[in-house]
């Protein structure tokens, strides 16, 4: 379902096949060998990986469908020894299903099936992953729009959330 790089690293995530990664240049120098460069499983196919997102730091962000519907993150900036290790996870909110994430500074943004967008904030400091404030906006398809939009400064924070609000405004 989808392919991002990293360093010398592609990840690929495919929904009912594990998600792995490949080393670049032994793929690259090994053509005839569909299997050359294949280093390792990150997740098994026992979950269903829709989409990964890498952001500007290394963090692997993988949008699992289906079951647990959450994001599983792992840290890939260092040896691939420890690209398996998950760091953390950031959970959907009720009624939400993870679909398609982008990664911008330490902000998530998941497009979500059934529950709109959802926009979670983290801190990660190289060992401790924290989840913090989860909004939501739902489309309005009678409307057109969602009428309570994101109020400012941004309070709304959605069931299930347990950390601080984010008195910050939307990037």
């Amino acid at each position: 379902r989808g392919t991002f790089s990293w360093n010398n690293y592609a990840f690929v995530a495919q929904e009912f096949n594990p998600t792995y990664y490949v080393n670049l240049v032994t793929a690259i120098n090994n053509l005839n060998d569909p299997a050359a460069g294949i280093e390792g499983v990150i997740v098994g196919d026992n979950l269903r990986i829709h989409n990964l997102q890498i952001d500007e730091n290394g963090l692997l962000f993988l949008s699992e469908f289906v079951d647990d519907k959450r994001i599983r993150v792992y840290d890939v900036s260092g040896s691939p020894a420890n690209f398996s290790t998950k760091i953390g996870e950031i959970p959907v909110v009720s009624g939400a299903r993870s679909h398609d994430t982008y990664v911008r500074g330490n902000r998530v943004y998941d497009a979500s099936l059934n529950g709109g967008i959802v926009i979670t904030d983290f801190t990660y400091n190289g060992t401790t992953f924290t989840v913090g404030t989860q909004r939501q906006h739902k489309y309005n398809p009678m409307r057109g729009q969602n009428p309570d939009d994101f109020p400012s400064p941004l309070a709304t924070v959605c069931a299930g959330a347990t950390l601080t609000i984010d008195q910050g405004t939307v990037v």
